[in-house]
């Protein structure tokens, strides 16, 4: 059985706050797939689940492992979420 390079949630702050961009590689490395998988599979849509994994990274990487304040930490978008009835 392989054994996976985890990155500790410490860790993957510290990397993100210094703007270390060979750990933030590992972290995409290690995540990017499996969160991909998830989104396609609640978006059914492979080009919207792509941009939702890349937006995902790019937040992380702007933030710089920096966490919101509580009341900012909720969704803000005004669009619609896709529900069962509604994707073809």
């Amino acid at each position: 059985m392989k054994e996976e390079s985890l990155i500790s949630a410490a860790r993957a702050n510290d990397a993100l706050r210094d703007r270390d961009a060979t750990v933030f590689q590992e972290i995409y490395t290690t995540y990017s797939e499996a969160l991909y998988l998830l989104a396609f599979r609640w978006l059914k849509d492979s080009s919207l689940a792509k941009d939702v994994v890349h937006n995902l990274f790019a937040h992380l990487w702007d933030r710089g492992g920096r966490r919101s304040s509580p009341e900012r930490s909720a969704v803000t978008s005004t669009a619609p979420l896709p529900t069962s009835a509604s994707t073809n």
